[in-house]
């Protein structure tokens, strides 16, 4: 038996150092040291692609439980035992190891087009027409408070009282709305002031002048702090004063209403925030509003304001707008200038508006980029023919939702087509290896700058955005660079479709707004299935940099939950988006029921 046990130790020792000794593979991952073919080859036999977008997989997991399974993900048994293994199971390790030929894009995009316009984006907004009143409900718009004003039917004061009466009343009712989380009942009715002065002289600043709107919790706004939604003060917040957005909303009168609520640090699709009560959808309080921008579209569905601003860098606009049944767009990468938010995910980030309508968009952006000197032409707004329009379908893609969701879709393509547009079929190849792209550059950037947070704050961090932060930290340069290469790839494919269409439709997500967990009030939630289902048709524009807008089409029948439609265009085409929304807008007005919740703040006398 001594014999034995020596052998035992022998052959132990032989074998651990074989291992200690053996060479460590560079490449690792699905496809280690697979050579991708150039991406014109890819091109050449575009038919061929197969489509191959896997949903994400993760046990479902919330209160003390998931609290647990955070921490021991942590550590390097848990890492090991658990980590790896779900995310080989969400093809997570798709970008390690593979050489891609094209070189890195880290956030140079295609150049704005160089055209001239016959008329002023100013001449447009001016000869838009008033909607026609229907009987149905409406949603107040910035038009809606402009003519409001200018015909002395009410004053900025009016308003600003049933803004704030609304806001204290929804926090406290049982359960609390929570989309606006912090506010100044004096600074915001000093504004309302000065705004129904000038009107009182007939000297208004814009069409924002005395419209209230609402600023996503990772952006400044004086004079609140800057906490992106966590509980303690993290360094990406420090030094972060007003941007250019906040100026321009000062500048042209608009009456900042307070601070939304967001998932922390931007780091979620769902809307889950236990630090501050997590924000409740308006059309069912039992429902989620999405995430991150979850406040900013919460207050624009609950009638609080007609425009709010909000951030995406993975469908963080797009997602809430369409659980909450109102307008989003992702913007152009780099048209709006960013600062003032929370710089966490440079590369994919931007941000930009939530409204009642597509001409809210319009309104916004055309303010937002007085001067700038960046091309936004919003020539054919108010067309309801969209002829010569080439819309854009993957099928294998666009289908991959809920049934009662790519119906409603259906039906809305179908409008596009009677108002003129032309559908064509496309394919898009490596839509897999751009969704995975996508979660290595934008995880990656930020946990990278939370790395430091994460060591000083662990256990003040919601459960879900360690867990997050997790994936973001597990990746390495290799994989970084391959997901820029796979940027690279993904802009040469849309610029190979935009020649055939002039935009492409998805569904806005792929699922209605799940239900809250009454556990993730109080621990939050992992559920990276439902997440999956929620960015699926995201990633492409925040990869690529081109914009996207999301647009209210109807109501779940079973639970009266919104769904809704994205249109995507080439680089600095974000004009056309908002032309082709208002136009669907405009034909199917009306289709959006009364949200559960709802304060009509324009009180006429």
């Amino acid at each position: 038996s001594i014999i034995m046990l020596a052998l035992v130790i022998f052959f132990g020792v032989v074998i651990t150092i074989i291992l200690l000794l053996r060479k460590k593979r560079i490449c690792k991952g699905k496809r280690a040291g697979n050579v991708r073919p150039p991406i014109e080859d890819v091109l050449a036999n575009v038919k061929d692609a197969p489509y191959e977008v896997l949903d994400l997989h993760s046990p479902v997991t919330t209160g003390k439980l998931f609290g647990f399974l955070t921490w021991l993900i942590y550590t390097p048994l848990g890492e090991s035992l658990i980590f790896k293994r779900i995310a080989r199971q969400s093809n997570i390790d798709l970008m390690g190891g593979e050489y891609i030929p094209e070189k890195p894009t880290y956030d140079s995009f295609p150049s704005p087009p160089n055209r001239k316009t016959d008329q002023s984006n100013k001449m447009i907004l001016e000869t838009l027409p008033s909607p026609v009143k229907r009987e149905r409900f409406h949603r107040n718009t910035i038009m809606d408070y402009y003519r409001a004003y200018r015909s002395k039917e009410c004053t900025p004061v009016d308003v600003i009282k049933v803004v704030l009466q609304g806001m204290e009343e929804s926090n406290k009712t049982t359960p609390p709305l929570k989309v606006i989380i912090e506010w100044d009942n004096n600074i915001v009715m000093s504004m309302a002031e000065a705004s129904a002065e000038r009107w009182g002289r007939g000297q208004p600043l814009s069409y924002l002048d005395g419209v209230p709107v609402a600023i996503k919790g990772e952006i400044m706004i004086e004079p609140y702090q800057l906490m992106g939604g966590a509980k303690f003060k993290s360094v990406v917040c420090e030094h972060v004063t007003e941007g250019h957005l906040l100026h321009k909303l000062r500048e042209g009168g608009a009456i900042l209403i307070g601070v939304s609520n967001l998932q922390e640090f931007g780091t979620g699709t769902l809307g889950s925030n236990p630090n501050q009560s997590t924000p409740r959808n308006p059309y069912n309080i039992n429902h989620y509003c999405g995430g991150s921008s979850s406040g900013s579209a919460g207050s624009v569905a609950a009638g609080f304001c007609p425009l709010a601003i909000g951030g995406d860098g993975g469908g963080s606009i797009r997602v809430p707008s369409t659980l909450c049944g109102v307008v989003g767009l992702k913007p152009t990468f780099g048209l709006l200038d960013a600062s003032g938010m929370i710089a966490i995910a440079h590369t994919v980030g931007v941000i930009g508006p939530i409204g009642s309508s597509s001409v809210d968009m319009a309104i916004a952006m055309d303010l937002f980029l007085t001067k700038q000197g960046t091309p936004f032409d919003l020539t054919g707004l108010g067309d309801k023919s969209l002829s010569g329009i080439k819309v854009g379908i993957y099928s294998e893609f666009f289908k991959h939702a809920d049934s009662e969701v790519v119906s409603r879709c259906e039906e809305a393509v179908e409008i596009l087509q009677t108002l003129g547009a032309e559908v064509k079929k496309i394919v898009i190849p490596e839509l897999e290896e751009m969704r995975i792209a996508h979660l290595c550059a934008i995880l990656s950037e930020m946990a990278n700058n939370l790395a430091r947070d994460i060591d000083v704050n662990f256990w003040e961090f919601n459960l879900e955005t360690l867990l997050v932060m997790k994936v973001g930290s597990s990746f390495s340069s290799c994989e970084y660079i391959n997901s820029l290469r796979q940027r690279t790839r993904g802009i040469k494919i849309l610029e190979s479709i935009f020649k055939e269409v002039n935009v492409i439709v998805t569904p806005g997500v792929a699922i209605p707004s799940p239900k809250i967990d009454e556990k993730a009030f109080s621990h939050g939630i992992s559920d990276g299935e439902t997440s999956g289902k929620l960015i699926r048709f995201q990633f492409l524009a925040n990869l690529t940099g081109i914009p996207g807008i999301v647009v209210p089409i109807g109501v779940s029948k079973s639970e009266n939950l919104p769904i809704g439609l994205q249109l995507m265009a080439p680089w600095y085409e974000d004009g056309l988006l908002i032309r082709i929304a208002h136009a669907l807008e405009m034909e199917i007005d009306g289709v959006m029921p009364r949200p559960q919740v709802y304060y009509d703040t324009l009180v006429k006398k």
